[in-house]
This record gives structure tokens, C-alpha cells and sequence, in this order.
């Protein structure tokens, strides 16, 4: 049964087809023949104005051709001048976070810079202590030697004057050791 609608549907599609190309067909022959009519009316100048529509033709085909060209390279143009505003803008966020990097060293550098020189200057106060201590030191040991020489002095005129008054026999009191 399917078979038997399948053959009358194509039967019935066949036939409109053959209806469609007919009508087709005599609509293509009342075409040529008012063509063939119109060319039997034309005037002698025709042929030069088909001439220049098909001139006027074939400038507008080679224009087309060039829009489309120019068009095509325009394309490609903002294509890298996008491709360049990126590459743009990633070298300029790279050189800010460069920036940015250099900045931060050169802050930490400063800071150790200035612990360093804190450091340079607490020592350098150290030496200077260390130093005006050793000078204090030494002030006092030449003040002791200068007291010691005194006293040593002052003995050997003691001991030279009773020498002379006596021959010798006592010796002086000492005021304080050498030492």
C-alpha cells in the first residue's frame, strides 16, 4: 500500500513538473520572440549605447574590483594596528610593573642604605667611646707616670740630701709605692 502511494504521489509530482516546464517553456518563447521584435524596431544608435552600458559595465566591474581589493587591505591595515594597539598595551603594563619593581628596590635599597648607615654610625659613636676612653686611660697613666717621676724626684733628693748630713745611716719615708 505504501509502495502504491509512493508511485501515485510521484505520478501526481511527474505530471505538475511537466505542467511547470511547459508553462516555462512558452513563457521562454513569448521572451524571444518580443526580443526578436524589439531588435527588428531598434534605432541605428542603439548598438553605440549598448557599447557604452557595456563600457559603463565593465568600469563598474573593474571598480567593484578595486573596492573590494582596497577593502580587503583596509581590513588587513586595522587588523595590525589592532594587533600593534595590543602589543602597545602589554609592553606599557610590562613597563609599568617594571616601574613599579624598580621603585620598590629602589625604596628597599634606600632603607638598607640608611640601617647601614645607622649602623655606621652607631659604631663610629662606639669607636669614638672606645677612643675617648683610651684617651682618658692614657691621660691618667701619663698623669700617674708625671706623679711617679715626681715622687721618684723628690726621693732622690731626700735620699742625696741625707746623704749628705749623715753619711747615709736612715732612709727616707716613703709617701706611697712606686707601683
Amino acid at each position: 500500500m505504501e509502495d502504491e502511494n509512493c508511485a501515485v504521489m510521484q505520478e501526481q509530482a511527474y505530471v505538475a513538473l511537466q505542467a511547470e516546464l511547459q508553462e516555462a517553456r512558452r513563457e521562454l518563447e513569448e521572451l524571444q520572440e518580443r526580443a526578436a521584435r524589439r531588435e527588428q524596431i531598434q534605432p541605428a544608435g542603439l548598438q553605440e549605447l549598448q557599447d557604452q552600458l557595456e563600457m559603463a559595465d565593465e568600469v563598474r566591474a573593474t571598480l567593484c574590483a578595486d573596492i573590494a581589493k582596497r577593502t580587503e587591505e583596509l581590513v588587513q591595515v586595522k587588523l595590525e594596528r589592532a594587533q600593534e594597539s595590543v602589543l602597545l598595551e602589554e609592553t606599557v603594563h610590562k613597563l609599568r610593573h617594571q616601574t613599579a619593581k624598580n621603585r620598590q628596590l629602589a625604596l628597599r635599597m634606600t632603607e638598607l642604605e640608611v640601617q647601614l648607615a645607622e649602623r655606621e654610625n652607631t659604631s663610629a659613636e662606639t669607636e669614638e667611646g672606645i677612643a675617648g676612653a683610651f684617651r682618658e686611660v692614657m691621660q691618667m697613666q701619663e698623669k700617674k707616670i708625671i706623679d711617679l717621676e715626681e715622687r721618684l724626684r723628690e726621693s732622690k733628693e731626700a735620699l742625696d740630701a741625707a746623704a749628705e748630713k749623715g753619711g747615709g745611716g736612715s732612709k727616707p719615708k716613703r709617701k706611697g709605692s712606686l707601683w
